[in-house]
C-alpha cells in the first residue's frame, strides 16, 4: 500500500507489473506495481487517443511531434517577454480525449483544432503525405497563429569615454547611419506600440560616444533594426534595468502567420503531412448534407502505417460532434 516515485534510471533494475491481474497471471518476482496500467505511458504518449490500437512506432513519432504542437505554451504569454513564441489562434478542446488530459489540465491550454477531415484521393495534389486544405477555412481563421519575437539592447558603459545612450540618432552628428527607416522610433529611441514595421526598420535607437573626427562627428549609430524578411506590429515595449543596474530595453514584435503551401500539419497518430495545395470551398468535394472538409488526406497513409486508432478517433469524433458531448478514449 506504499506509493513510491521511481526515477527512470531506477526503473532499469526493477520489474514492474501493470496491475493486480498481471501479478497473478505472470507470477514473476515483481518489485513494484503501477498505480494504473495507463501510467506505463509517458506524458506525450498518454495524450494519444486509443494508442493501444496503433502500430508502436507511430506512437513514438507522435510523442516526438506532440512537443512541437502549436497552442498556448503559457496562460500569461501576453505578460511574458520571451525570445520568440508561437500562439495558435482559438485552439479547441479535442472532441476525443484521454483520462490523462484531465490530470494535466490539457483542456485549459489546448493545442490543435477539431477539423473536418476527408480521406480521399482528389486531384492528385495530396500525394505522398501531402494534404489538401480548404482555402475558405483558412480565410475564416483555421490554424492561424501569431509569432512573437523580442529584440533586446542595453546601454553599456565601455571605458570612460565610450557611452551608449538610447535616443533617435541624428545624421548631423552620427557616424555609420544605416539605410533603414528611423521614423518608427521616438526621440527616446524606443518604438511606438502598435506601429507597423518591416525589414530593416529601426526599432531601438542607440548611439555610442566616440572621439570627435575631422568632420565633427562625435557619435556612432548602434541601433537595432528588424530582421531581414520579417515584418509585424510593435506589440510591447519595456524599459528596465538588468542585474548590474544597466538600463535595458526589450521590444516585442508580433506578426500573423496564415497557413500556406509547405506548412506542416499532423494528427495525434504520427500522421504528418504538408499542404500540397489550397482549394477554395467551391472546388472542394461535399457530402449529401453539404458538409465541406477543411482537410483532405490521402487514403494510402492509413493501411501501411496501421494507425487504426486514427480511424477509431474519426468515428468517435463524429459521434461526439453529432451528440454534442466530448468522448473519452478508454485505455484497455
Amino acid at each position: 500500500g506504499i506509493i513510491e516515485y521511481i526515477d527512470s534510471d531506477e526503473e532499469e533494475s526493477l520489474l514492474i507489473a501493470f496491475d493486480n491481474h498481471d501479478i497473478t497471471k505472470r507470477n514473476l518476482n515483481f518489485t513494484h506495481c503501477e498505480i494504473d496500467k495507463a501510467l506505463m505511458l509517458g506524458i506525450c504518449a498518454s495524450l494519444i487517443p486509443y494508442s493501444d490500437h496503433n502500430q508502436a512506432p507511430r506512437n513514438v513519432y507522435q510523442s516526438a511531434m506532440g512537443k512541437q504542437a502549436m497552442g498556448l505554451y503559457a496562460t500569461n504569454y501576453q505578460d511574458r517577454i520571451d525570445s520568440f513564441s508561437h500562439i495558435l489562434h482559438s485552439p479547441q478542446k479535442p472532441l476525443v480525449k484521454t483520462d490523462t488530459m484531465d490530470t494535466f489540465q490539457f483542456e485549459n491550454m489546448p493545442s490543435g483544432v477539431n477539423a473536418i477531415v476527408a480521406i480521399a484521393c482528389y486531384g492528385g495534389q495530396n500525394q505522398e503525405d501531402s494534404v489538401i486544405m480548404n482555402q475558405s477555412s483558412i480565410d475564416r481563421g483555421i490554424f492561424r497563429s501569431s509569432f512573437y519575437r523580442t529584440y533586446k539592447d542595453e546601454q553599456k558603459q565601455q571605458g570612460v569615454s565610450n557611452k551608449e545612450v538610447f535616443e533617435k540618432p541624428d545624421k548631423k552628428e552620427c557616424l555609420g547611419m544605416s539605410l533603414g527607416d528611423y521614423s518608427k522610433i521616438d526621440k527616446d529611441g524606443l518604438a511606438l506600440s502598435g506601429s507597423f514595421v518591416t525589414e530593416n526598420d529601426i526599432i531601438i535607437g542607440k548611439t555610442t560616444t566616440v572621439p570627435i573626427d575631422e568632420k565633427g562627428f562625435n557619435k556612432k549609430d548602434t541601433s537595432t533594426s528588424l530582421r531581414h524578411n520579417e515584418q509585424g506590429t510593435i506589440d510591447k515595449v519595456m524599459l528596465t534595468s538588468n542585474e548590474h543596474g544597466v538600463c535595458m530595453t526589450k521590444t516585442r514584435v508580433r506578426s500573423i502567420r496564415i497557413p500556406e503551401m509547405g506548412d506542416k500539419f499532423s494528427s495525434r497518430h504520427g500522421q504528418k503531412g504538408t499542404i500540397g495545395i489550397t482549394l477554395p470551398q467551391e472546388d472542394m468535394p461535399f457530402t449529401v448534407e453539404g458538409i465541406v472538409p477543411d482537410i483532405i488526406i490521402n487514403p494510402h497513409a492509413i493501411p501501411s502505417r496501421m494507425t487504426v486508432a486514427q480511424l477509431i478517433e474519426c468515428v468517435t469524433g463524429k459521434c461526439a460532434a453529432l451528440n454534442g458531448n466530448i468522448r473519452k478514449a478508454i485505455f484497455k
